[in-house]
């Protein structure tokens, strides 16, 4: 339970608090263009996003005359398709977990990666598990705020309990000013969330630094206040067509205080969206958790297809695999393109046009 506590505490100043790179960000605007854009989202019935997210916190526990302190890595991946688009431009989105990992050193130790089947037949796993291929619903506004959102019932009453409450403030990175924008100028957001008695809120400062190529970025300052105190800042890139976040990186550093205890957090985090086709939507982890993984121990070649993919083809009989989680992409690093030896799991699903690789043991790089 004080693991799953500490998950949604953590969870909760994600959601409020965009936090990111450990390099210093600049909000420096380019000179007005004198054309100015509507910021606005602008998706299709249809459309399937990604969004994912690498965060990355370091607290400092004071309390009772000691200090410990606390580290947490965690990786989120997830999907989004556009059911339906009203009228007046709300969007109603399908959402679903594609991965979850959680990497937990401290008072509190714990370990995660639902793309590990080790990890997923663990108690904690089997909990956090469960939300892995579960969907959930959510509305947006135009532009960017969130008006409601419902989760599958059928989730652990725990799990569900952490979504619902780090849904509360689901956002793509800001919202969107209400008039149109240059270079230059600003508008404010603020977002708040009550959790166990602590009213916490990020009032912040918006600015359009620059558009280009389609793309529009948008400087971020903020000020946390309440049971918190502290800053934040942060730099999101937005297609301007879609009003998709495409890139996002933050920092944040605050300071808690509850019960006798102090708690100085500094946060940083990496956002990225982009599009799913649906041929692979259909047939993306989550649904696998209960088939057993197969072994794959042979010799071939990463690549990175058309669409961005990455697919390892087997030297033995040239079937192909395609490697969608980070867990599996990061074990890959600069092997693209090389001849490799492999040592890795995979699934298949009824039906599935693609086999899934979901962990890899071992790859290396075979010397000519």
């Amino acid at each position: 339970m004080k693991k799953l506590a500490f998950i949604s505490f953590a969870s909760i100043f994600l959601s409020l608090f965009w936090g990111s790179e450990k390099n210093s960000i600049s909000l420096s605007a380019e000179p007005p263009s004198g054309r100015k854009i509507e910021l606005q989202l602008k998706l299709e019935p249809g459309d399937i996003k990604s969004l994912n997210l690498e965060l990355e916190t370091n607290s400092t526990i004071k309390a009772k005359g000691k200090t410990v302190v606390m580290t947490m890595d965690l990786i989120s991946e997830m999907s989004l398709e556009v059911i339906e688009v009203s009228k007046d431009g709300v969007h109603l989105i399908k959402a679903k977990y594609l991965r979850l990992s959680i990497n937990m050193d401290g008072p509190v130790k714990m370990k995660f990666d639902s793309t590990d089947v080790f990890d997923l037949k663990s108690p904690m796993g089997k909990m956090i598990g469960a939300v892995i291929g579960k969907t959930f619903k959510v509305k947006i506004s135009p532009k960017g705020k969130t008006l409601g959102f419902f989760v599958d019932e059928s989730i652990n009453p725990l799990v569900k309990q952490q979504i619902e409450q780090s849904m509360k403030n689901f956002t793509i990175g800001t919202t969107f000013p209400e008039f149109a924008v240059d270079n230059g100028d600003r508008w404010n957001s603020s977002l708040s969330q009550n959790l166990n008695n602590m009213e916490l809120t990020n009032n912040s400062e918006n600015t359009l630094l620059k558009k280009r190529d389609g793309i529009a970025t948008i400087g971020i300052s903020g000020d946390i206040k309440g049971a918190a105190s502290g800053k934040s800042k942060g730099v999101i890139d937005i297609d301007i067509h879609s009003g998709w976040i495409k890139s996002g990186r933050f920092s944040s550093t605050f300071v808690l205080e509850k019960d006798n205890q102090e708690i100085e957090t500094s946060m940083s985090l990496i956002l990225s969206g982009g599009e799913i086709s649906k041929e692979i939507s259909k047939t993306l982890p989550g649904a696998f958790k209960e088939e057993k993984a197969k072994k794959l121990q042979t010799t071939g070649i990463f690549r990175i297809n058309k669409k961005g993919a990455l697919v390892f083809t087997d030297d033995a009989n040239g079937e192909k695999y395609y490697g969608f989680n980070r867990g599996v992409k990061d074990k890959v690093g600069d092997l693209i393109d090389r001849k490799v030896e492999l040592d890795a799991r995979f699934r298949n699903r009824n039906g599935a046009k693609i086999t899934f690789m979901t962990y890899i043991v071992s790859v290396e790089e075979i010397e000519n």
